[in-house]
């Protein structure tokens, strides 16, 4: 959760005070098997693109996009969670 608001954070700033970032990540390199993730990267880059598209231009039709892709990934891993789930291989904390 820390991560989550600190990277919110960071992309409130850079928005208010119209700096613009680059994202440095090699893809190949980055530990993508946490939780199935590696199923979705096409779809996660997808996201990526479209946010950025949106931030640049205010065009709708890339929120939208994104929007559809995103809730794609999310209708994706609710399953797999729920399959987890019903097998019985997600152990409660």
């Amino acid at each position: 959760m820390k991560v989550f608001l600190l990277e919110r954070l960071v992309s409130l700033v850079l928005k208010f005070q119209n700096l613009s970032a680059f994202h440095i990540l090699d893809v190949r390199k980055a530990p993508f098997d946490l939780h199935n993730v590696s199923n979705f990267l096409g779809d996660l880059l997808t996201c990526d693109a479209l946010k950025g598209q949106y931030l640049k231009t205010n065009s709708l039709c890339y929120l939208q996009e994104f929007a559809k892709v995103r809730n794609k990934v999310f209708s994706n891993l609710k399953s797999i969670a729920q399959n987890k789930t019903n097998s019985g291989v997600i152990n409660a904390p």
